[in-house]
């Protein structure tokens, strides 16, 4: 098997139809990206891989976000209080509608944390949203999160990939998350044929303008690499992904063709609790320190 790194080429000009002069922001375009894999969902809460998370991270957002400082800021919660280690009040952003032309509500943060917790969801973060011991409505725009313990990532939990707002309206009234979606965000769910073609949309209503500039995002599904490649070389497609190493040196001399590289693992270092000397917080509040995070986001 040929060795992969998440690798992003596209070709010189594509952004042409979104950049003015001096690089100034201008709407309209469509994107076509060539896709290795098919996504195998639209559920926002159970995360299938990254595919997927390329359609629902465009159609849902989350209560915070990470800024390009890789700092929490707001996101549909447009600030928020943690009065003691286990509550949180979040109160949520105005003027905003979901794709179905339903407005956001608390209600709708109170469901989907709910269904995150149900077990028949089999949500991807059910076992660390677990430590929410109850989710209640204080008014239109106010939601309290009561935990059981505290939990100092929790926070970043709720901006997390797999923690997206959905539409009680539209789930209650029949809404199918496998097939279809109703999110906040600045694309939605357009046409599409499985294992063919997919698209995403211009939301006109999106909340944060003037975003998005594109008016539409269209995927073809090209498992095959030479397929891919061929397709990008001739201007077919604008972008594509998960290049194999022997077609890197090829791209990079295409003066038509920029090539992105990233590593797409990461390292997890987890700290049991229960046995020393991680029983100590102050040994696991020490280790948190250490941690250089201006370094990791220079990278």
């Amino acid at each position: 098997m040929l060795k992969r790194l998440l690798v992003m080429v596209m070709v010189l000009g594509v952004l042409a139809p979104v950049l003015g002069e001096a690089g100034a922001a201008k709407s309209g375009g469509v994107l076509k990206y060539a896709l290795l894999r098919d996504p195998t969902g639209w559920d926002p809460h159970i995360n299938q891989g990254a595919t997927q998370y390329t359609f629902t991270a465009n159609i849902y957002e989350a209560l915070l976000r990470y800024s390009q400082k890789g700092t929490l800021e707001p996101g549909l919660a447009v600030r928020w209080e943690n009065p003691d280690p286990t509550t949180y009040i979040l109160h949520i952003r105005r003027n905003v509608k979901f794709h179905s032309g339903n407005p956001l509500t608390a209600e709708d943060v109170k469901f989907s944390i709910d269904r995150i917790l149900d077990p028949s969801t089999a949500a991807t973060r059910s076992r660390e949203f677990s430590v929410v011991q109850s989710v209640a409505v204080v008014d239109p725009f106010t939601v309290k999160i009561t935990l059981k313990k505290p939990d100092a990532p929790f926070l970043e939990l709720l901006a997390s990939g797999e923690a997206m707002i959905v539409d009680k309206k539209w789930a209650q009234s029949g809404g199918n998350f496998k097939q279809a979606t109703s999110g906040t965000g600045p694309f939605k769910q357009g046409p599409f044929e499985a294992g063919v073609r997919y698209a995403l949309v211009k939301n006109a209503d999106y909340w944060e303008q003037p975003y998005p500039y594109l008016d539409r995002i269209e995927y073809a599904s090209v498992p095959k690499d030479e397929v891919r490649m061929q397709a990008l070389q001739t201007a077919n497609v604008d972008m594509t992904e998960y290049i194999p190493w022997q077609y890197i040196k090829t791209l990079e001399k295409d003066p038509n063709v920029r090539v992105f590289v990233g590593h797409d693992t990461f390292n997890v270092i987890r700290l049991n609790p229960k046995r020393p000397p991680f029983d100590n917080p102050k040994v696991r509040q020490a280790f948190n320190y250490l941690i250089d995070r201006k370094e990791i986001v220079d990278l």
